[in-house]
């Protein structure tokens, strides 16, 4: 019998739909996306067209609010991210930093390991 792989997330990832827009190298990208998921390291995006990332590229990734609340999660206004994976129209990203409201920015590197 064969064994399941080994989970390689630091984080659980609940699903969350909340509408996203991406900044690389200073210019925005004009193509829509939403969440798919999202944990205390990451989240998963996905836009309407393919995007042209790479993996190690740093992003400033925007959230808008929650179509449906989600106490249990706390989603940032903004993170800045590396994109860890590109697959179509999904990206999934590593947060490096984010912004939880005016004056208050948390390093989620310390809180995800």
């Amino acid at each position: 019998m064969e064994s399941l792989p080994e989970e390689k997330r630091r984080a659980q990832r609940l699903p969350l739909v909340a509408g996203t827009s991406l900044t690389v190298r200073g210019l925005p990208l004009t193509n829509p996306g939403v969440t798919v998921n999202v944990s205390a390291s990451g989240v998963l995006l996905r836009f309407q067209w393919p995007v042209e990332l790479e993996a190690g590229q740093t992003v400033i990734c925007d959230f808008a609010p929650p179509e449906v609340a989600r106490p249990e999660l706390d989603v940032p206004d903004w993170a800045q991210a590396t994109v860890v994976r590109v697959e179509g129209n999904d990206v999934a990203l590593e947060f490096i930093s984010a912004w939880y409201e005016p004056g208050e920015s948390e390093d989620l590197e310390e809180t995800a390991a």
